[in-house]
């Protein structure tokens, strides 16, 4: 019997040798919580816990706390390698309490990376720390994640107050 298998064999790529990308982030978490009079103090502790919220997801060493990693292929990274692929945690990054016409108080965050792994922002985690910080709880709250371009860093940076 003539043997038909070939054994074939090709490079992974390694790490390092992968392929830069920029990935943008804006985050939008809404309390669900009307206010109808910006003078309450109500009011005015939502609009700080959300602004503490803000600093806290902007800081670098909380953000990768939000940061979930993606294998893809065969090759299992542990998180430490994963984490050596994040090249920079943008300057850009930035924060707003926006008020608007339903009389709703919301926080934006714009983020972005460089980075050479697969990587999301964790939706959940990110609602336990804002149930946390708010004192609202999470199943209450709206938490929208969409990856962007940096033009909507332009719109969190419209809406700072």
């Amino acid at each position: 019997m003539k043997d038909r298998t070939v054994i074939a064999t090709s490079t992974i790529a390694q790490p390092k040798d992968r392929k830069l990308k920029d990935s943008s982030f804006l985050v939008t978490i809404n309390p669900n919580k009307s206010y109808y009079d910006r003078t309450t103090e109500s009011y005015t502790l939502m609009e700080r816990r959300l602004k503490a919220l803000g600093n806290y997801l902007l800081s670098k060493k909380n953000l990768m706390k939000f940061v979930d990693f993606i294998d893809k292929g065969d090759v299992e990274l542990p998180r430490s390698e994963h984490v050596a692929l994040v090249e920079e945690i943008g300057n850009d990054r930035t924060a707003s309490v926006e008020y608007n016409s339903q009389y709703r108080l919301h926080l934006h965050v714009y983020v972005s990376f460089k980075h050479r792994t697969f990587m999301k922002l964790n939706r959940d985690r990110i609602l336990t720390m804002a149930s946390a910080i708010t004192h609202i709880p999470a199943k209450e709250m709206h938490c929208n994640i969409s990856v962007q371009g940096a033009q909507f860093r332009n719109y969190v940076l419209k809406h700072a107050g």
